[in-house]
């Protein structure tokens, strides 16, 4: 059964999107206001807040958000997990190997990598739980599975453009970023819908996609010598470049063919 049905249904989903409206301007207050910039991590909470009453109040539970442990397959979710850690790897040392990158030792300590592991996994599992378990089950029903897929995914890519402004991108970098993590968001929104509507499994390939690129830089200090159209531009290596658009296009195609459904 879908979450909502009929004009409340509509009028929940409205208050889901109002919702999105506030967290992204709070965000962008966060990155123009240095002083603000605490609110960034708020901004992201009062997002999970809000979907979740919206959740409850539509007579669902939170487990319903894809959390229930008989959709789990562990098999299929350590290939999606590989699949998010492996191919950000192959992308950097094929980097290195074809000179477009050279790599150093690191020297970021454990206790360091260890928290940032815990934030990831803090992060990632919000995201899902709001883009995937809430905004994906919220339109299906009301439109087709096509765009209950890839509209939460541009939501979710859209969210990271202060971060990018903020980085000094220029307008073709944050186009291309824009571009990787929307077709992030949409291999995320396969393995969600394509395995029994599991949040899982789209939090396997997301974490261990962020993880790859964590590990990578506590063990070395990655210099890129490419073009910046192809590498992409510091910090946002490799989404804002063409490569990165090819690295998550290969997640989503990968992704695609072992789904379940």
């Amino acid at each position: 059964m879908d979450i909502m049905s009929n004009d409340s249904g509509w009028n929940h989903l409205g208050y889901g999107f109002l919702l999105y409206c506030l967290a992204f301007f709070i965000l962008a207050i966060a990155y123009v206001v240095e002083s603000l910039r605490f609110l960034g991590g708020f901004s992201i909470l009062v997002l999970l807040g809000g979907v979740l009453f919206l959740w409850k109040s539509s007579g669902k539970n939170i487990i319903d958000l894809g959390m229930k442990r008989e959709s789990l397959r562990m098999d299929r979710l350590m290939l999606l997990f590989l699949i998010g850690l492996l191919l950000p790897i192959l992308l950097v040392i094929s980097e290195v190997f074809v000179l477009l990158a050279n790599a150093e030792s690191g020297t970021v300590l454990p206790y360091v990598l260890g928290l940032s592991i815990v934030k990831i996994i803090l992060l990632v599992l919000i995201e899902e739980t709001i883009f995937r378990g809430y905004f994906i089950q919220a339109l299906i029903g009301k439109t087709d599975r096509t765009k209950a897929v890839i509209v939460p995914s541009i939501l979710w890519a859209s969210l990271h453009i202060p971060n990018m402004v903020s980085s000094g991108l220029s307008l073709l970098a944050i186009s291309l970023g824009i571009g990787s993590l929307t077709v992030l968001g949409i291999a995320l929104g396969v393995a969600f819908l394509g395995n029994m509507r599991c949040i899982w499994y789209p939090f396997g390939i997301h974490f261990a996609y962020n993880l790859a690129f964590s590990i990578i830089s506590a063990l070395f200090v990655i210099s890129y010598g490419g073009s910046e159209l192809l590498v992409g531009t510091r910090p946002w290596y490799p989404e804002s470049g063409i490569l990165g658009v090819l690295l998550t296009l290969g997640i989503l195609a990968l992704t695609y063919r072992i789904r379940a459904t």
